[in-house]
């Protein structure tokens, strides 16, 4: 395959060009509606492993969205695809969408316990997913303790309607903050 020769010469864009020629030819509009089911199996093979091709190729020009929207057709087609579970969870991870990552690459795990690159990588996703976490955490932290403070100096200096109703609107920020807080910790403890 040309892609091929582009890719290994590291020529990437030629490459995805080549892939993308590649692909026209294995479109639902070429099939004759006569072919056995092996044939149907040949064809979705060499569409997959076109579509992981350029998912790659797009991968190491760091076009991380591209390589996600060919990555999706992949995943649809095979939702177990191995390699694109792994390749989906880096390009998530690099994008900084850690819970997603985690996720996908639990998933790969289930599929493959046995592959330490994947392994590997979900403890890093895992341990990024933590840190993210714990600065979100201590972010919302410092908001409610902003609140507070606000909501103490403000009773302090007045009694009238006009703190009262300051203090109204502090404390119905100092709940949904709260609230806030309450939701991530939840989402965070259901994927570790």
């Amino acid at each position: 395959m040309r892609g091929n020769y582009y890719f290994n010469r590291q020529d990437f864009y030629q490459a995805i060009n080549s892939y993308k020629k590649g692909l026209k030819y294995f479109d639902e509009g070429s099939l004759r509606e006569d072919e056995s089911e092996q044939d149907l199996e040949k064809f979705l093979e060499l569409s997959q492993a076109l579509l992981m091709n350029t998912v790659l190729a797009y991968f190491k020009l760091n076009e991380l969205r591209q390589a996600l929207d060919n990555l999706e057709q992949v995943l649809k087609a095979q939702p177990n695809h191995i390699k694109g579970l792994y390749i989906r969870g880096k390009i998530l991870l690099q994008l900084g969408e850690t819970e997603e990552a985690v996720k996908c690459l639990n998933k790969a795990v289930q599929l493959d316990p046995n592959n330490t690159d994947i392994k590997k990588e979900l403890t890093k996703a895992q341990a990024k997913h933590k840190i993210q976490y714990e600065s979100e955490k201590k972010m919302y932290q410092k908001m409610m303790s902003g609140v507070s403070k606000t909501d103490e100096k403000k009773s302090k200096t007045s009694n009238t309607n006009k703190s009262n109703y300051s203090g109204l609107i502090a404390a119905s920020l100092a709940v949904a903050a709260a609230s806030i807080g309450i939701a991530l910790f939840a989402r965070y403890k259901n994927i570790v």
